[in-house]
Formats: structure tokens, sequence, C-alpha cells
């Protein structure tokens, strides 16, 4: 998806790839700052303003589950509210 992307937006497809790779990883895991290491250890330094965005744009979208079962969030990503479990996998936000 990154490859075909960079074609429309001007951009190396090598790049490209590498930003979809990076936003993938940071969807599955909300793991940004992981996502952010393992994107310079792999691709470099020179495209890290783009990985930024796309990790961050990839934080943001992706929702409170993740491929570990046992990461839970405490706050919320957009707004200060607590998140409350209620049971398992279920959660609600709360102004506490």
């Amino acid at each position: 998806m990154g490859c075909v992307l960079s074609g429309i937006l001007g951009l190396p497809a090598n790049l490209g790839a590498a930003c979809g790779m990076c936003g993938v990883f940071c969807a599955i895991t909300n793991s940004p700052f992981t996502s952010m290491i393992i994107a310079m250890e792999l691709f470099g330094q020179s495209g890290m303003g783009f990985f930024f965005i796309v990790i961050s744009v990839s934080f943001m979208l992706s929702d409170y589950y993740s491929v570990f079962s046992s990461q839970k969030f405490m706050y919320s990503k957009t707004e200060t509210k607590l998140i409350e479990y209620i049971s398992g996998d279920t959660f609600r936000e709360t102004d506490k």
C-alpha cells in the first residue's frame, strides 16, 4: 500500500514501502516508540520525519486493542479521560 501511494504522492517507492511497514507495525503493537526505533534501525535516519508522521497518525487511528493481550491503556489517546476496563477486553472512558 505504501509503495502504491508513494507514486501518487511523488515519493520514492522504497520510502513509501518503509512508511507503510512502520505504520502497520505501530497499529498492531500500539507501541510508537518501539516503531520509531525499529524504523531507524532498519531504514536509517534519512526518512525519520516521514516515519514520525506515519507512526503518529497510525497510533492515533488504531484502537486500544493490541497484538499483546496484556497491554492495557490507562488514559485515552485523544482526551484527558481515564479508561476503565469492565471485563476482559470491554472498556469505557470515564472522566475521573
